[in-house]
This record gives C-alpha cells, structure tokens and sequence, in this order.
C-alpha cells in the first residue's frame, strides 16, 4: 500500500509526514462528535415557560407530554440520545485507527444535530436560546468534515482492479 510505504522504509519524506500526521487527522474526527454531543446536552435549546431546557432536557419535557407523536419524531428522538454513543464509537475508532468509522460516526452524529436543529428551528422558531443556531453550525462542520475525511478515504483507496 502506497500510504504506509514510509513505514517500510521504501519512500519519501512526503509520505512519512502523511503517517506521522495520520493520528492528529483521524483525532479530529470525534472531537467534532464530542462538540456535537455537548452542543445538545450543555446549550440551552427551548424555553419552556421559566425554564431554559437543554436539548436532551427538552426532548424529555415533550415525550412526558405526549407532543411529538409520529415515526419521524421518535427516530430523532432515538438518535438525538444515541449521540452520546456516536461520539464514543468514533473516538474508539480513532483510537484503533479504523479511519473510515471514525469519520462515518462522527458525520452521522452532525447530521443528527443538524436535524435536530432544523426540527427545532421548525417548530419553535427562534426564541432567543444558542443551541439551535450552534447546533446547526457545529453539526454542520461536523457533516461537512465528515465529508471531506470520506472523500480522502476514497480517493487513497488502492484501485480493485489492476
């Protein structure tokens, strides 16, 4: 394989900056699952009332008043509290260096947020409260990270025919 050729010992310096760098490249990647995970459990995401309600806390609020009936509302509902697990599962792929799970993960964890953010946006509108606005900011960097770590991926992927 072309890309751990450095560690053979049979290239360049070009290629043994791309190996020496490839643990910083894929810790990126759940820490952009992390911020995506805190930017729904410690930002204020509704006011309800007095009460200013983080995300996850909302999401809580509404399912013990029974609103958000529906396929659509429970599935984000499942994936909005399996964030915290998205960003465990990609940092543990980083950690094994499984590059391509790391950046799957943290990629489905921002699509998650920006979801969430856009459902918010569209049932609430804008009362004034940061997490919906960072939510959609964070989630989408996280999407678009996610994105281009992908392509990298399949652009240094060896070719299956030779």
């Amino acid at each position: 394989m072309r890309r751990w050729a450095s560690a053979q010992g049979k290239s360049g310096a070009a290629d043994k900056l791309r190996v020496r760098n490839g643990p910083r490249r894929a810790a990126l990647h759940p820490l952009t699952a992390v911020a995506c995970c805190a930017t729904v459990f410690a930002l204020p995401w509704a006011r309800t009332g007095e009460v200013t309600r983080s995300g996850f806390a909302f999401l809580r609020a509404a399912q013990a008043a029974g609103l958000g009936n529906g396929a659509w509302p429970h599935l984000l509902e499942v994936l909005v509290f399996a964030l915290p697990l998205l960003a465990g599962l990609s940092a543990a792929a980083a950690a094994v260096s499984a590059f391509f799970a790391s950046v799957a993960f943290s990629g489905v964890a921002g699509a998650v947020v920006v979801a969430f953010s856009a459902e918010m946006f569209v049932l609430f509108g804008n009362h004034g409260v940061a997490g919906p606005w960072l939510g959609a900011v964070i989630g989408g960097a996280a999407v678009v990270m996610a994105a281009c770590g992908l392509a990298k991926v399949f652009a240094e992927r060896e070719p299956i025919h030779r």
